[in-house]
């Protein structure tokens, strides 16, 4: 599935925080990149 599987639950809500704060600005295909550059 998707690797959200192996993001700790504490880094996955900041991130997603992160995201939603943002999401008037990205789509969500941007959102996802953004989560994916902060993780790694």
């Amino acid at each position: 599935m998707s690797p959200e599987h192996q993001i700790p639950k504490f880094f996955r809500v900041r991130n997603l925080a992160v995201a939603f704060a943002h999401s008037h600005r990205y789509n969500e295909m941007n959102v996802l990149e953004a989560l994916i550059v902060q993780i790694v």
